[in-house]
């Protein structure tokens, strides 16, 4: 019997599997080993719907998923558009032709220049639906920093989930393979976010671990001034 110091307890066998954390990671380990001082990881709060999922006005498979996961990491929602920018032609036109054979939605794409420290070609896609951009900002969030999953992506069909979840680590992640350094992270601004993104790739067996860290965008890192968000540095979330 194992009690916890907020009192609660847990009775198990001496070779039943636990998660603890060590060394900043969580990891599996027999009972036996288990030692005072030793950090149970706990889900604080799981958002559930009782398997319900509501009415979407969108079919949720891999194409839509695709799409919503490009909005959650690279766009927002501006009145009634629902848009995303990249500088990768290839990857946007693929996702946006996909979603608008799902759906039958017009859509729309238009190219332009990033300026400011030099210029880089990019292109911004979307599609104008109140009724989408309504559902979007309710379930998802509008801009960086309140977007979301909603509860009831832990029930949502897993092609939606899976194509979501391709096209967020496409916009905002990265991988290193490095030696000794194996990892695959995404970094939002966004608290909420990174929690939920935790719980939906739970669904899938893969553990994950939260940091914090200071940034600076591209165009900081070359001029070397660095801005803050309430005079404070910036700091976004890495899973």
């Amino acid at each position: 019997t194992v009690t916890t110091e907020y009192g609660r307890k847990l009775k198990m066998t001496a070779s039943h599997s636990f998660l603890v954390r060590r060394k900043n990671r969580v990891v599996e380990t027999p009972g036996y080993t288990l030692n005072i001082g030793d950090f149970l990881p706990l889900v604080k709060n799981m958002p559930i719907n009782n398997g319900v999922i509501p009415n979407a006005p969108i079919p949720l498979n891999k194409a839509t998923g695709r799409f919503i996961g490009a909005i959650v990491s690279e766009g927002c929602v501006n009145g009634n558009q629902v848009k995303f920018d990249n500088s990768d032609f290839e990857w946007l036109t693929t996702i946006i032709d996909d979603f608008s054979n799902a759906t039958d939605m017009k859509t729309f794409r238009r190219k332009y220049v990033q300026t400011g420290l030099g210029t880089k070609p990019m292109m911004f896609c979307g599609t104008s639906d109140k009724t989408f951009a309504e559902w979007v900002t309710k379930y998802f969030g509008r801009t960086s920093h309140n977007k979301t999953l909603p509860g009831w992506i832990l029930d949502a069909p897993e092609d939606f989930v899976t194509g979501l979840l391709q096209t967020f680590y496409d916009g905002d992640g990265n991988v290193d393979c490095k030696s000794g350094h194996h990892q695959i992270r995404c970094h939002t601004v966004s608290d909420d976010l990174a929690i939920m993104l935790s719980l939906c790739l739970a669904r899938f067996g893969i553990p994950t671990y939260h940091g914090k860290e200071y940034y600076m965008t591209p165009d900081e890192k070359k001029t070397g001034i660095i801005q803050t968000d309430n005079g404070e540095k910036k700091q976004i979330n890495r899973i």
